[in-house]
């Protein structure tokens, strides 16, 4: 499931949450769904940081590499 999708989830279930009319028991499977969908969304998030850090340091080194190479010249 795309983190999109997951976060669309995890806002259904904390509306779900909100609604009067729901027992103690579904309370708490929304919440325990909730603290699922939150943690996978997170994962997600931690993990594109990542590359775009990666991507970054990549762009960084080619700039230093193209500068470098210039003043060369």
């Amino acid at each position: 499931m795309s983190y999109e999708k997951k976060l669309k989830e995890l806002e259904k279930t904390v509306e779900k949450l909100s609604a009067e009319d729901i027992t103690i028991e579904e309370s708490l499977n929304l919440y325990a769904k909730g603290i699922e969908l939150g943690k996978e969304c997170l994962s997600f998030l931690q993990e594109f940081k990542g590359k775009i850090e990666i991507l970054n340091n990549d762009f960084s080194q080619l700039e230093t590499e193209l500068e470098d190479e210039s003043c060369d010249e």
